[in-house]
C-alpha cells in the first residue's frame, strides 16, 4: 500500500474531530515533551474511535546514518516509555515508505524473523498478533494487536491521516 497514491476514505464525523485534535497537537509539537503530549493524545483517539490495538509506538527519525530513532511508546498496560535507539528494521521499512500490514503474524511473518516477534512478545508482555506501520516524514507510526485481522482499510487510512499530521509537526521535520 503505497501511502502517497493511495485515496483515502472519506471520514465520519467522530474520526474527523479526531484528526482535527491530533492536526491541533502536531502543530504546537516542538520538543520531545510537547511529542509525548501528541502520542498520548493519538492514543486516547485512537481508542475513541474504537482501534483494536493493545500498544503504539511513534519512531521519529534522529539520524539516518546511524539509524537512532526516538521511540515514543504506549504499552499493553497503558505504560507511556520514551527511549533512543538503533532501529534497523524500522529504518528499513520506513525508507520504503509503505503502509506495512502483518495481518495474521500465526500463520505468516512476512518477513519478520521469528527473533523480532519473540522479542516484541517479551518487551510488551503480550502475543502480537498483526501489526500495521505507517510511515511518516522522519518515522514511524506503528500499533500492534493480540488479534489477527485487527485493522480495516477504513483504519488504515485513518492512521495515514496521522501519519500525513505527524509529517507537519516542527518536531518531525528534517
Amino acid at each position: 500500500m503505497d501511502n502517497d497514491a493511495h485515496e483515502l476514505s472519506p471520514l465520519d464525523e467522530e474520526s474527523q474531530a479526531a484528526i482535527g485534535v491530533i492536526a491541533a497537537l502536531c502543530r504546537e509539537s516542538v520538543t520531545e515533551t510537547d511529542l509525548e503530549k501528541l502520542v498520548l493524545e493519538i492514543d486516547r483517539q485512537l481508542v475513541n474511535t474504537g482501534f483494536n490495538f493493545v500498544s503504539m509506538t511513534v519512531n521519529r527519525l534522529l539520524d539516518e546514518e546511524t539509524q537512532l530513532f526516538s521511540a515514543h511508546v504506549i504499552t499493553a498496560s497503558t505504560e507511556y516509555k520514551h527511549v533512543v535507539n538503533r532501529r534497523t528494521g524500522v529504518f528499513r521499512e520506513w525508507k520504503s515508505g509503505k503502509v506495512i500490514y502483518r495481518s495474521n503474524l500465526d500463520k505468516d511473518l512476512d518477513g519478520l524473523p521469528i527473533e523480532s516477534i519473540e522479542k516484541r512478545s517479551r518487551n510488551f508482555g503480550i502475543t502480537v498478533k498483526s501489526t500495521v506501520n505507517v510511515p511518516f516524514s522522519r518515522g514511524m507510526l506503528v500499533l500492534r494487536s493480540i488479534d489477527p485481522e485487527a485493522f480495516t482499510e477504513i483504519q488504515i487510512d485513518f492512521l495515514q491521516r496521522i501519519a500525513r499530521e505527524l509529517s507537519l509537526a516542527p518536531i518531525c521535520q528534517a
